[in-house]
């Protein structure tokens, strides 16, 4: 996420709270995600080594892949991505897509069990698990729903970052992925 993007979020949330509602349904510890101006983005990048899902990381190629996760289920036709000669493919497996361009991963998304990072932490899991874990971070949390985003930059160039969707306080979606 850039900048410009983190700044219009930083202004356009707060003004948004002021017209919106608190969700009955929300809970105690999805309360506790600060809001745009109550925090910073004080997380240092996560490793290679703890920035996967399921044991798949950016950068790794697809027989690395398919030795970790297997054959997938579905693999369509690639599709051109930026220069000649490159291309992204999708690996699709019953709760993970795996995003190549050329043969690197540059991208996972994996909902629903399991999802779990090499820290132990997994779909279902709480919010505040997540921050006692990985700390302090850039955070989304629209005004007056149950939906949150806690957003970790990696070590990876490219701008990659790892990140937890949340619904009611409880992990629902893990990604990992490169701009």
């Amino acid at each position: 996420m850039t900048i410009t993007t983190r700044l219009l979020l930083a202004i356009c949330i707060p003004i948004a709270a002021c017209r919106e509602r608190a969700s009955p349904r929300a809970t105690q510890d999805a309360a506790a995600v600060p809001t745009h101006a109550e925090h910073t983005d004080t997380a240092p990048p996560l490793s290679a080594a703890r920035a996967r899902v399921n044991g798949i990381g950016v950068d790794q190629t697809s027989p690395q892949v398919r030795t970790i996760l297997g054959a997938p289920d579905s693999v369509p036709a690639p599709l051109r991505y930026k220069g000649p000669g490159d291309s992204m493919t999708t690996w699709f497996y019953p709760t993970t897509k795996i995003y190549f361009v050329g043969d690197r991963v540059r991208g996972v998304v994996c909902r629903g069990q399991p999802c779990q990072t090499p820290d132990g932490i997994s779909s279902g899991d709480s919010l505040s698990k997540v921050q006692r874990v990985y700390g302090p971070t850039f955070a989304l949390a629209p005004p007056g729903t149950g939906h949150h985003k806690l957003i970790y930059p990696t070590a990876e160039g490219g701008n990659c970052s790892m990140e937890f969707d949340f619904d009611l306080g409880v992990i629902t979606k893990i990604s990992l992925g490169c701009d």
